[in-house]
């Protein structure tokens, strides 16, 4: 999880993209190529913790659901 406050959803889901990027290049040292899916969203008004990490793991399952290695955001 990253957290990232005072970052709006569109800098947030190109911060997503670059590690989701970098790791797909596999250029980490001794680990074998892997990908990653992420979930992107923002805290809105009426969430509380529970409803932000639900909504952010709707998301992710959603990248994985569409094809893997992928960022999934919503833009409400």
């Amino acid at each position: 999880m990253i957290l990232a406050p005072q970052t709006s959803i569109h800098e947030a889901v190109i911060v997503a993209e670059r590690v989701r990027g970098k790791i797909d290049e596999g250029k980490i040292n001794g680990i074998p190529h892997f990908t990653i899916s992420l979930g992107v969203t923002e805290f809105r008004e009426a969430d509380n913790i529970e409803s932000l990490l639900k909504r952010v793991d709707q998301l992710l399952y959603a990248a994985k659901a569409g094809g893997r290695n992928q960022v999934k955001f919503d833009n409400e």
